[in-house]
């Protein structure tokens, strides 16, 4: 199948990686591309649609697309291509969080004495600095 593309006027577009997957799977919803892929200052990626907006978020490599009119939203996530209220998040779309350096990904934004403890353990080892690490943690039932 073709991926759907607009060419109004000088516009010429066309949607790649991820943005293609969803277009081909769900053409009707997410119509023609009006524009090129825009990068963020977040490194998140946007691209308009004639019926809505995708987003590609760096933090979690999802791909979603988001028709605001019908207020649902479509994820290209760990289980293929899913729908949801925009107004909900699977739980795979947690919010993140930092604690000295260390990012923290959950279905729910780590409690205060959640951080307590990941300072402890972090400081525990003795290192007078960490780089960057990503750890994803069940937030389930969380104790030090």
């Amino acid at each position: 199948m073709a991926t759907p593309a607009i060419h109004a006027g000088d516009v010429h577009c066309s949607f790649s990686t991820g943005f293609a997957s969803i277009a081909q799977a769900i053409p009707d919803q997410v119509g023609g591309c009006l524009s090129q892929p825009v990068a963020l200052g977040t490194g998140d990626v946007v691209q308009q649609t004639t019926e809505g907006q995708m987003v590609w978020y760096k933090s979690n490599s999802i791909s979603e697309f988001t028709n605001a009119g019908l207020g649902t939203t479509w994820v290209l996530g760990p289980f293929g291509l899913q729908s949801r209220p925009s107004n909900q998040t699977f739980s795979y779309e947690a919010p993140q969080s930092q604690v000295a350096g260390v990012t923290i990904v959950g279905p729910q934004a780590p409690s205060q004495s959640l951080a307590g403890c990941m300072i402890s353990a972090i400081n525990a080892d003795g290192a007078a600095s960490i780089g960057y690490v990503k750890v994803q943690l069940p937030f389930s039932n969380a104790n030090c």
